[in-house]
């Protein structure tokens, strides 16, 4: 009996086994949780990826609005700098409106700040906080902007230092070695010679960058631990050498060392003047720190005004070399008096200080020294011809920064030809009018159109 009932135990227990394994109910629910699983998992990512692509979106959009203002701000210091040139230009030619209006009323056209939007101070009148808020609400502009202007004119031109071969007939010999008196100084192919430079600009390169040395030494000790060692002279002579022509001749007792520098870095000198401030991170010996300390005192580009208002110190002995320490303060004592300050509305105003007032130097002995510097083409004046242009564009979180190089080249322009008075009828020996004498030429100097001549994204 109890194995008649084991058996139909066991019979039931095989047909319930089978009858759930053939049993397809719930397979479905699980294959579309499965499925919902994976597909939250691929929505998941996918809203990942969409807020990351979102981000992007949204920071290359604020970059380049950032990036939209700072050459904005750009084009408006250009827009200035074309006024200072037609104001400039007008007061040169206008002897009545120069007596009247100073040089420097003049140079604020382009040396104020300019910040957008513009802020709104507490001590503004009602008109003047009015005129604001209609030109932000008519304005187009949409997002930050920072301007500065700094007038460089008065920094060392570094391709100063360059030694350059030019065709030029050294002596009037002719073939058989006598001299002929009756040859020019034409250049004549085949022979050549040395322009070497005033000595001047390369010692006062060497005091700056070696003052400049030792002032970050003082300041920053591990500054000079890293640069021990350090030979202003040698790094003068990586300049001189990566601009000089490579057949010139001077005498630079690190010419060879440095020679051998560029070659171990492998890197051909330019053997020309520079074109960019970029360029001096080829310079053989010059870390990244040495130039970031000398690259706000020098300059590499090219016709340079020195800037009488602006000059410093260092311009004023290169200028003088002769020049004492007591000179300089009564110099700038007399020219930045704030009581009474004498700015120099002409290089003659200049002259007239250290030839008479300062008695620094004589009229033919300043006569002269300013020949040398014509000669370089570095001109004396009271309008600044180089400018380094800092704009800062910001929207959203992102910022961008516009560092441009602009020049404002002179030219003197030929005075005006002296009207001839007629001449006398001796049956009417009455005198001319007095508006018909002959008028004394000046010479007056034009600024042309301002010019970008370097830009570095920052």
């Amino acid at each position: 009996m109890m194995k008649i009932v084991t058996e139909t135990k066991n019979k039931m227990t095989l047909k319930n086994i089978k009858r759930i394994l053939n049993n397809n109910a719930g397979v479905a629910i699980m294959l579309v949780l499965t499925a919902i699983t994976l597909l939250m998992a691929i929505m998941g990512d996918f809203t990942f990826e969409t807020k990351i692509n979102k981000i992007k979106s949204m920071n290359i959009q604020d970059q380049a609005q950032a990036q939209l203002m700072a050459e904005a701000g750009l084009n408006l210091t250009m827009l200035r700098l074309r006024l200072y040139k037609e104001a400039f230009n007008y007061l040169e030619k206008n002897k009545s409106a120069k007596d009247t209006v100073k040089i420097t009323s003049v140079n604020q056209i382009w040396e104020v700040p300019f910040v957008f939007p513009i802020p709104v101070g507490s001590k503004m009148s009602a008109k003047q906080k009015a005129a604001i808020q209609k030109f932000m609400k008519n304005s187009l502009l949409d997002g930050e902007m920072a301007v500065s202007v700094s007038n460089i004119s008065n920094m060392l031109n570094l391709n100063l230092l360059r030694v350059s071969m030019f065709l030029k007939k050294n002596s009037n010999t002719s073939q058989d070695g006598s001299e002929d008196d009756n040859e020019d100084d034409t250049p004549t192919p085949g022979t050549t010679t040395v322009e070497t430079k005033p000595e001047d600009t390369y010692n006062e390169v060497v005091k700056l960058v070696s003052q400049s040395i030792l002032m970050k030494n003082n300041t920053d000790p591990e500054f000079e631990e890293r640069n021990a060692g350090t030979n202003a002279l040698e790094l003068i002579s990586s300049i001189k050498f990566y601009i000089s022509d490579p057949e010139a001749q001077y005498d630079d007792p690190f010419k060879a060392t440095v020679e051998n520098n560029y070659n171990n870095i492998k890197i051909t000198p330019k053997h020309a003047s520079m074109a960019s401030m970029s360029e001096l991170y080829l310079l053989a010996g010059w870390s990244d720190e040495l130039l970031e300390i000398l690259k706000n005192e020098v300059t590499v580009h090219g016709n340079v005004m020195i800037d009488l208002n602006k000059i410093t110190d260092k311009v004023l002995r290169l200028i003088i070399p002769s020049i004492d320490d007591e000179e300089i303060r009564e110099f700038f004592e007399y020219r930045d008096d704030p009581e009474t300050p004498h700015p120099f509305n002409s290089e003659l105003d200049f002259k007239n200080y250290i030839t008479n007032i300062g008695r620094i130097m004589s009229a033919p002995d300043y006569d002269a020294r300013k020949a040398e510097f014509d000669k370089a083409n570095i001109k004396f004046g009271s309008a600044p011809t180089l400018f380094r242009v800092t704009s800062v564009g910001k929207y959203g979180r992102s910022t961008y920064t516009l560092e441009a190089y602009v020049s404002i080249p002179s030219k003197p322009e030929a005075p005006p030809k002296p009207v001839t008075p007629p001449p006398v009828d001796p049956n009417n020996p009455t005198p001319p009018p007095p508006g018909n004498q002959a008028q004394k030429a000046v010479q007056v100097t034009q600024l042309l159109e301002p010019r970008i001549v370097e830009i570095i994204i920052k």
